[in-house]
């Protein structure tokens, strides 16, 4: 057993460090001026600087005290012994030491030097950009830039004779700021002004639109959409979706994937015929935006006898799955949606005409989305999971699509006088209502009781 090294005395030297027979250093003292700080960088491409630089910026003990975060100085030089380092290079040397009281292996050294010299753009660096203090390699010096063309625009970014390395950076720098600066600023935005909507040339009605955008790395991406362009005059009906067009609101989602229809029964022949007097279809639902495009699908897949629902906008909520099924199940306040959806149909239309006529839904929610943008309770029609609908004015009036539809010049009056429930011309006199109402008798031919 080798005896016990024995501890070094105050002013006592401590020994040489001990190399291997392959050279490889292990074990290594260092004294205390062998670790010195300095801001003094950077460096130049070799990794060197100068002694006197070095010293004019050292970091001595009470500046550290007062500024500890000057370690994150891009400017910051550490000296080991009589090499200088980089602190990214430096720090791991020095925290093997403190930490394994071993070196870090030279060759892991000269890695992490090589690395922060390629970082910092030196010859090692895979893009070269000419430095005024640095020596210009002599092919790089002989072959002057070639002008650099935009696609499109016949500007030179370069030019074809060089004399210095501050011309040269010059000429790369700047003249892309300035082109840049010439160019035309867009703000994003999800909604169209009134200057685009007017180029894209709409037709009364529906109007299918696909919107495009190239890049260079991801090519071409499409979204296709349908703007519908109504008159000013025009009378909307909303209609929820989930339970009032389906059944019910779970297996509404469900059965219709696995083909089975889940819709109430006279729903599409009421839909068609309120749409047939003069009005506008709506349909509105909570559901996530990721399922727009299944829920639009979904309602031109509806058919019943040789008929399908109305085309009209479907708007659903601009929220993902989690987050509008958090709104509908658990914070139960999808309402808050819906309330700003109708506020913002609301102010498309002038305030000298109020749009909505009738909503139809299946949950108080529904009715309170409604009576909030102003839709009065007698055109407020609420159908529960047995088919039954009932007018929120008259508690017992109870009703279904299917026998709705009798009364639907009564509840639903052509907009046209000329209109009426068989899309056909008549006269006002021949409508349900005018035909069989009994006449009012004229006052001067009645007897007043002797």
């Amino acid at each position: 057993m080798s005896p016990p090294s024995s501890p070094i005395q105050d002013g006592q030297e401590a020994p040489p460090p001990l190399l291997s027979s392959g050279g490889k250093m292990t074990e290594e003292r260092w004294n205390d001026n062998d670790i010195q700080l300095s801001l003094c960088g950077p460096m130049n491409e070799s990794g060197q600087v100068s002694n006197d630089e070095f010293k004019k910026n050292i970091v001595t003990f009470e500046k550290f005290s007062e500024k500890p975060t000057l370690l994150n100085d891009s400017n910051l030089v550490v000296k080991i012994k009589d090499t200088f380092y980089s602190w990214k290079a430096a720090a791991p040397k020095i925290i093997s030491q403190l930490v394994f009281q071993k070196p870090l292996p030279q060759t892991c050294v000269d890695k992490l030097v090589e690395e922060d010299l390629k970082r910092k753009g030196g010859f090692g660096s895979w893009f070269y950009w000419p430095k005024r203090s640095s020596t210009v390699p002599t092919g790089l010096a002989q072959t002057p830039p070639t002008p650099i063309q935009i696609p499109n625009q016949n500007i030179p970014l370069g030019t074809t004779s060089v004399s210095s390395d501050e011309e040269w950076e010059e000429s790369l720098v700047v003249k892309p700021h300035r082109q840049r600066s010439q160019r035309k600023k867009h703000n994003k935005s999800i909604e169209l002004s009134p200057e685009h909507l007017k180029l894209l040339n709409l037709k009364e009605g529906l109007n299918e639109v696909t919107f495009s955008v190239t890049t260079r790395f991801q090519g071409t991406s499409k979204a296709d959409c349908i703007i519908y362009l109504w008159d000013h005059t025009d009378k909307i009906v909303i209609s929820d979706i989930d339970g009032t067009i389906t059944k019910s609101d779970v297996a509404g989602h469900l059965l219709p994937i696995l083909g089975k229809d889940w819709t109430h029964a006279g729903v599409v022949n009421l839909f068609q015929s309120i749409v047939r007097n003069g009005y506008k279809i709506v349909y509105l639902s909570s559901r996530p935006i990721g399922a727009a495009s299944y829920t639009k699908n979904y309602l031109k897949w509806v058919r019943q006898k040789n008929s399908s629902l109305p085309d009209g906008p479907v708007l659903v909520a601009p929220l993902s799955l989690l987050k509008a099924f958090s709104k509908e199940v658990i914070e139960k306040k999808p309402e808050e949606f819906k309330i700003k959806c109708l506020e913002t149909l609301r102010s498309l239309f002038p305030s000298s005409h109020y749009p909505f006529f009738a909503g139809f839904g299946n949950k108080a929610t529904d009715m309170v989305s409604y009576k909030s943008v102003g839709i009065p309770l007698t055109n407020q029609y609420t159908i529960n999971p047995k088919g039954e609908v009932r007018n929120n004015a008259v508690y017992a009036f109870k009703s279904s699509y299917m026998t709705l539809k009798e009364y639907l010049d009564l509840m639903f009056p052509p907009c046209d006088a000329e209109e009426s429930i068989d899309g056909g011309s008549a006269s006002p006199e021949y409508t349900f209502l005018n035909f069989w109402k009994h006449p009012i008798a004229d006052p001067s031919s009645l007897q007043l009781p002797s």
